[in-house]
């Protein structure tokens, strides 16, 4: 009695893992159904993350980390490249003034002023944090590295301000056991942060591993992903203090 038990048990886990990798896309097959003739390949990055794009100058900002040799220790092309699309020229790795490890994840684009600003989520063995750059004459000078505990597992962020933004937690442990049961029994413990210019504050939470966060021209409405949870969350933001309804 107890074998059976035991086997009932074990198959009702491997339909529920089953299941989480379903949800996650993990057996998805798309099947190309563009119209389109003129699509080109470029290859002169490795582990394209994210991209921004500034319609006013045509160009686009692209995260990159190659996933694969950082595993193995070794050094890779990591950093941000731009690419102007209908230039037809491949993406190039910008200079940058950054002195740290550099291993960039979500990004977001900001203009203000005058000025172009990129926000990014760089993750290397001191942990995790938000880099501000500006960019000019084809560098990003680092502004400031931004930190906190709570920031245990930044996946895309998006800016509001120059010293504002939302980042998306997408789990709420950064490594052990925890974390390992929230992916295969689908714990809804990610989150959503929000940085006002000085502190960090959860502004939602019960995530099934949420991914990617945007907002819209006028800043009044933010989307957020749910990679394991399926869905696409829209969001009231209050531009005074952040908060979302």
């Amino acid at each position: 009695m107890k074998k059976y038990v035991v086997i009932i048990i074990l198959v009702v886990i491997a339909i529920f893992i089953g299941n989480t990798l379903y949800r996650a896309g993990s057996f998805k097959s798309i099947k190309n159904h563009s119209e389109l003739n003129d699509i080109k390949v470029y290859t002169s990055l490795a582990g394209p993350e994210d991209f921004d794009i500034d319609k006013e100058n045509g160009w686009m900002f692209i995260s990159a980390t190659d996933r694969w040799k950082l595993a193995r220790g070794e050094k890779g092309n990591d950093g941000i490249f731009l690419f102007y699309p209908e230039k037809n020229i491949a993406p190039r790795k910008l200079i940058t003034t950054y002195s740290g490890e550099f291993h960039p994840h979500g990004i977001s684009y900001l203009k203000k002023d005058g000025e172009n600003y990129l926000f990014v989520i760089n993750h290397n063995k001191e942990g995790s944090s938000v880099e501000l750059f500006r960019y000019k004459n084809d560098t990003l000078f680092h502004l400031v590295s931004i930190k906190d505990k709570m920031m245990c597992c930044p996946n895309d962020l998006v800016a509001v301000d120059t010293d504002k933004f939302y980042v998306s937690n997408d789990h709420g442990k950064k490594k052990g056991l925890m974390r390992t049961l929230e992916d295969y029994l689908r714990l809804p413990n990610s989150y959503l942060l929000y940085f006002d210019g000085r502190q960090f504050s959860k502004v939602y939470d019960k995530l099934n591993y949420g991914n990617g966060v945007a907002v819209s021209n006028d800043k009044k409405t933010i989307y957020l992903t749910e990679t394991t949870g399926s869905k696409i969350s829209v969001f009231d933001r209050n531009p005074a203090t952040g908060k979302l309804t």
